[in-house]
């Protein structure tokens, strides 16, 4: 599905999601022409976004949860009420909204309150690239590149989702992987943001453990997109996991690989390449890409 589908199809049911007030905030960041402006519109959306370095960051890293959340990170399955934070997703079984401000400041889940939160795995950097910027986590493998004009960036990241299906069994969950391609453009102060452009990834694989025992080998994707903010696979059948607030049975990434582009990289810059584990013979090569897969 594409923007412009994710689009249509949020306002053939009268929904907002999470990743249309972010795309609406990029938007508005490329049009402030003051200081003033600038401070106006961090405090306008500081509830979905904040700087990183010189980077704007959506407090909603996974892009698959800023797809079904509304604003407040919020959604529901049937009945059930999910809300997402940085760091863990929260649910509430019976769907009782006047438990949010309980939930959001609990720790642990809550049998008897019908509340149970999930923790995102905390990242660990286990290599790095000096070529290009990036790291070989565990959990979300991410690897950037500027262009030669030093005024676009394009990245490549891999994500494992954790997917809550049963209120009955609250600590087990489907896996999956998320491939997310995008670009950031720098602004009028310095930052940069996300922007439109054409986007393309190809040979992104990936070995992944599940349960810490279970070894999924999925490899060759690729696909391209035109004029968008996000190019975006999703990959599941990966396998369930169990005791899931457990680091030893939280999903990860024993391998990653894959290479990227953009509109703003093809006229003088080669791929972004990503490796992460493979053997140097089984990683992308990214002088050897299509000078213009657009």
């Amino acid at each position: 599905m594409s923007d412009v589908e994710r689009d249509q199809w949020e306002e053939s049911i009268g929904f907002v999601s999470f990743r249309t007030v972010f795309n609406e905030s990029s938007e508005e960041f490329f049009e402030l022409q003051s200081q003033d402006e600038y401070d106006q519109w961090l405090i306008e959306y500081d509830d979905i976004l904040y700087m990183k370095g010189d980077e704007v960051k959506p407090r909603i890293s996974q892009y698959f949860y800023q797809l079904i959340s509304n604003r407040d990170g919020e959604f529901y399955v049937g009945t059930e009420l999910a809300k997402v934070q940085e760091d863990k997703l929260i649910r509430i079984f019976d769907g009782d909204r006047s438990k949010i401000e309980l939930a959001t400041s609990a720790d642990k889940p809550s049998k008897d309150l019908g509340i149970d939160i999930i923790k995102f795995p905390d990242s660990e950097v286990i290599a790095t690239r000096s070529d290009i910027h990036g790291s070989c986590d565990l959990y979300t493998p991410k690897f950037w590149r500027y262009n030669d004009d030093k005024d676009r960036r394009v990245y490549l990241e891999l994500s494992v989702v954790l997917l809550p299906e049963n209120p009955y069994l609250p600590q087990v969950v489907n896996s999956a992987v998320e491939i997310h391609v995008f670009g950031y453009k720098k602004g009028l102060f310095g930052g940069f943001n996300k922007y439109k452009t054409n986007l393309a990834y190809d040979q992104v694989g990936f070995e992944m453990r599940n349960h810490d025992n279970l070894l999924f080998i999925r490899g060759d994707y690729a696909d391209k997109e035109y004029n968008s903010k996000d190019l975006y696979g999703y990959i599941t059948g990966l396998g369930t996991s169990f005791n899931i607030n457990d680091p030893i049975y939280t999903p990860y990434f024993q391998k990653s690989k894959g290479r990227a582009t953009s509109r703003a990289m093809i006229m003088n810059s080669p791929w972004l390449t990503m490796c992460c584990g493979y053997d140097p013979f089984d990683c992308p090569n990214p002088t050897d890409a299509p000078f213009d897969p657009f």
